[in-house]
């Protein structure tokens, strides 16, 4: 499966990813000090708020997985 979702930040200082394979998930979290891998949701949002990052404050964006399956229903 892979990257199943992403949503950043604005200006793409924090990222956090989502994916799995079968009934594995994983979550990880991108900054300007490193990424970090983290076991679940609740885990995501405590290390989010110990950032000072709300998590209002991060859109989607499309991932490469999406961005790949769109592209190839277009001709690209």
């Amino acid at each position: 499966m892979g990257l199943v979702g992403v949503m950043q930040t604005w200006d793409g200082r924090w990222r956090a990813e989502v994916g799995g394979v079968g009934s594995i998930v994983w979550y990880r979290l991108i900054g300007p000090n490193g990424t970090r891998a983290l076991p679940s949701t609740c885990a995501l949002l405590d290390s989010l708020n110990a950032a000072g990052v709300d998590l209002g404050d991060l859109a989607e964006v499309a991932s490469d997985l999406t961005l790949a399956s769109t592209a190839q229903g277009t001709g690209c």
